[in-house]
């Protein structure tokens, strides 16, 4: 897949370490799914604008260290402030760009240092790393979770590559979480929507560690349609199996790194 990303260390995160991350892909098709939390952050209510108007997009722009939740008209600024820093960075139409935050809530992001952070990793694009990748977005998270797998429909190859971040505050309805699944399918909007929607009901939305749904999370799918492979009728059971192979094993990954987590404890109902 022609994934590109770039990582920074923007001094967010009181670690120091990798705070920043940009992922840019050809004008994708893709399908997303946030908290129902009330109090939703503004990189939520951003994005379910671009929902609204946009069936396409081109990039991600993630931060990690500052939720950019409880931040009021100040917090929606900021986030368009960095969809609109990515997108001409990028050479892209700001409709084409997704913005999520995960940290401490209750903080303006200090926005000197995002817009530093956003211009480095753009400058710096390298192929898709996953653990890297995984890296940037975490938090609380002890370890990077990501996942990969491969499928083949009519003799074609195609591939599912994710990414996560989450430990503590996860409940149904999305969790404290971020998740981004790539593929390289060709899909239309709509069964995207409705493959995403069966898988998330079935992984992000069955886990639980304490109880409390968060007011960042956010799960996107993005199918780049660079394979020869074309979902349609006839075979997305097959590619939703592949697309819920990624999703459950993100989202085992969270229940495992559970702040305090001892056990894994998975539940049949018949």
């Amino acid at each position: 897949m022609n994934i590109k990303m770039g990582v920074a260390k923007a001094g967010i995160k009181p670690s120091g370490d990798y705070d920043i991350l940009v992922v840019k892909f050809p004008l994708s098709v893709y399908s997303a799914v946030f908290t129902q939390n009330s109090l939703a952050a503004a990189p939520v209510l951003y994005d379910r604008l671009v929902c609204e108007i946009q069936d396409r997009i081109s990039a991600l722009v993630i931060n990690s260290g500052n939720a950019n939740a409880a931040t009021g008209q100040k917090g929606f600024e900021n986030a368009e402030k960095m969809v609109e820093i990515t997108a001409e960075c990028l050479g892209l139409d700001k409709s084409e760009v997704m913005v999520f935050s995960t940290g401490v809530i209750g903080v303006q992001l200090p926005m000197d240092k995002v817009e530093n952070g956003i211009k480095q990793a753009c400058q710096n694009l390298q192929d898709l790393d996953l653990e890297l990748a995984a890296r940037a977005i975490s938090t609380t998270d002890a370890f990077y979770k990501y996942y990969q797998t491969t499928g083949m429909i009519d003799g074609e190859v195609f591939t599912v590559k994710g990414i996560a971040k989450g430990a503590g505050m996860i409940h149904p309805n999305m969790a404290t979480m971020l998740a981004y699944i790539f593929t390289d399918v060709k899909i239309d909007k709509d069964l995207l929507d409705k493959a995403t929607k069966l898988v998330v009901d079935r992984t992000f939305n069955s886990i639980s560690v304490d109880g409390c749904e968060s007011t960042n999370d956010s799960f996107v799918v993005v199918a780049t349609g660079e394979s020869r492979v074309e979902i349609n009728d006839s075979n997305r059971v097959y590619f939703a199996k592949k697309l819920y192979e990624v999703a459950l094993e993100l989202a085992k990954m969270i229940v495992k790194d559970g702040e305090g987590a001892t056990k894994l404890i998975e539940i049949n109902v018949f």
